[in-house]
């Protein structure tokens, strides 16, 4: 039965204390011969293990990293292949406007073009500091909201219009 680290490091301990009470004087040369042997035997026994831990420590640090250089490798293919969606989703939603098809069925998916939720964006073309103060904020930037519940209500807004609301393809 193969010893453990731990077991082999504690004999060579208890020797190791053993030898230093009897102050290193070992006068029988049976004894003397049956210390080394067994010393012998326990650095043959603590270098096959240091060894094999160095070993599995070894592997195991090259696996962690092939595992790392797989992870960056998968991440960067997974960031290419959103972005390639994102154009195709893109390129098939303005193919399917132009054509005014809103919804398309096929065998395995039902493709809609449909409008984004929310607040229609605004089109403000002028600074915000050049614009009322009570459609600025503190820090100088257009009150978006103000300006909305403004053209809302009927009242104008020099260079602000409200526009339509872009259009986002869903696939179930």
């Amino acid at each position: 039965m193969s010893r453990t680290l731990y077991e082999i490091t504690k004999d060579m301990q208890a020797l190791d204390d053993l030898l230093t009470q009897a102050g290193g004087d070992v006068t029988d040369e049976g004894v003397l011969d049956a210390i080394e042997k067994w010393m012998n035997e326990l650095d043959v026994g603590l270098v096959s293990k240091v060894d094999g831990y160095a070993g599995y420590i070894s592997d195991l640090l090259a696996t962690a990293k092939a595992r790392k250089e797989e992870a960056n490798r998968l991440r960067d293919l997974a960031i290419a292949g959103e972005k390639t969606a994102k154009r195709m989703k893109e390129t098939l939603l303005m193919a399917l406007v132009e054509r005014d098809i809103r919804k398309l069925e096929t065998p395995r998916f039902v493709v809609t073009c449909a409008k984004n939720g929310g607040k229609a964006p605004l089109d403000i073309q002028i600074p915000g500091e050049d614009l009322p103060p009570r459609f600025q904020r503190v820090f100088i930037e257009p009150d978006k909201d103000a300006i909305r519940e403004a053209l809302d209500a009927g009242e104008e807004v020099d260079g602000c219009t409200i526009m339509q609301r872009g259009m986002s393809l869903r696939i179930r």
